[in-house]
């Protein structure tokens, strides 16, 4: 089975695909789910999976874009 890159499923979830967009948030679980665990903050899941939608909407191609702030995110919410 032929497994759609991340940026071609991105692509079409900014372009309103729903379907692509289901799948980018699957893709992001088991990490959204170590760090909801890692946080132990009751909130953290919902949050992370907010920032997923937020971050496809504002995804720039062929950058580093995101990774700082997520762990930006990451950081305060630990630490808080």
């Amino acid at each position: 089975m032929y497994k759609i890159r991340l940026t071609e499923l991105i692509a079409r979830a900014k372009n309103g695909d729903q379907e692509a967009f289901a799948q980018v948030v699957e893709r992001f679980l088991p990490i959204v789910k170590k760090y909801s665990r890692d946080l132990d903050h009751d909130e953290a899941y919902s949050d992370l999976i907010a920032w997923i939608i937020v971050a496809v909407s504002r995804y720039k191609p062929k950058t580093n874009w995101g990774k700082d702030e997520l762990r930006f995110y990451l950081y305060n919410k630990k630490n808080n």
